[in-house]
């Protein structure tokens, strides 16, 4: 629809915007000041989500909303990301074209699984989408949210390793190196510790927070958990791979996967509905 369409400009546009500031927070990282970036971060989301709040509550207009939302960014963008760059990090005065154009060609397949990976994420809501069933989309997305923490778990970690596995590497360390597989055991550690918790009280607090009824996807919630485990531990073993310049191979394995998951995604929706999309 019209409407659909022009919030999904806008939020492209959000992420443009985002982007550009994830070059900035990328030089705090390589200065060794992740500090920074985390404060940066932590301070455009913030701001980003409470613009589009008091916009929605002020205008009851969506259109309005997410406009003041892209206006933020680009304001924190500005105001954040730039000015503390310069006064943090010596940024560089000449753009070697040669430089960009090298490291563009071997960003390339990182960019397309990177993309890809997203849409992995998300094939299931597309698929629900396609069916038009609006109630099984809300329902699934509520469920999907404790997901998150795992995801937001493995982030944490390995961002503040990531610089340092490089050097590892780098260096020829590869016994070291080879500790980022611990990531992946802490995180079954923590899927385990939140499927314990939600097993208990993981129905009663969405319903509480969203006003749902979903005592009958208690068995649901928890596989989708699991799912976040395999997602998270994905995405780490993707950082590893990266690290060691074999971002070719895995840009081949997220392709086949979205083959494979948007044909079956689409088959046991449509036949199974919330079982078919867990």
């Amino acid at each position: 629809t019209n409407e659909k369409f022009y919030i999904f400009v806008i939020l492209i546009f959000v992420r443009v915007v985002d982007n550009f500031s994830e070059t900035f927070q990328a030089e705090f990282q390589l200065n060794n000041r992740l500090d920074v970036a985390g404060k940066v971060l932590l301070a455009r989301n913030l701001v980003e989500i409470l613009v589009f709040v008091v916009a929605d509550f002020i205008t009851k207009n969506i259109y309005v909303s997410f406009g003041a939302m892209l206006l933020a960014s680009i304001l924190m963008l500005l105001i954040f990301d730039v000015r503390l760059t310069r006064k943090n990090i010596e940024v560089l005065k000449k753009i070697e074209l040669k430089n960009v154009k090298k490291i563009a060609i071997e960003c390339f397949p990182l960019a397309i699984s990177t993309i890809v990976s997203m849409y992995v994420i998300n094939v299931v809501k597309y698929a629900i989408d396609m069916n038009g069933n609006n109630t099984l989309q809300t329902y699934f997305n509520i469920l999907y949210i404790p997901t998150f923490a795992i995801n937001l778990i493995s982030i944490l970690i390995i961002k503040n390793f990531l610089k340092v596995f490089g050097e590892y590497w780098n260096n020829k360390e590869y016994k070291k190196f080879l500790k980022i597989l611990y990531i992946s055991l802490l995180l079954v550690v923590s899927t385990f510790a939140i499927e314990v918790v939600c097993f208990f009280i993981g129905i009663p607090i969405l319903n509480f927070v969203y006003g749902v009824n979903l005592e009958n996807y208690k068995i649901d919630l928890l596989i989708l958990i699991l799912s976040g485990m395999f997602y998270a531990i994905s995405n780490v073993l993707f950082y590893a791979v990266s690290t060691i310049r074999k971002q070719k191979s895995s840009t081949i394995v997220f392709i086949i996967t979205v083959i494979f998951s948007t044909l079956i995604s689409n088959i046991l929706v449509t036949k199974y509905e919330m079982t078919g999309a867990v």
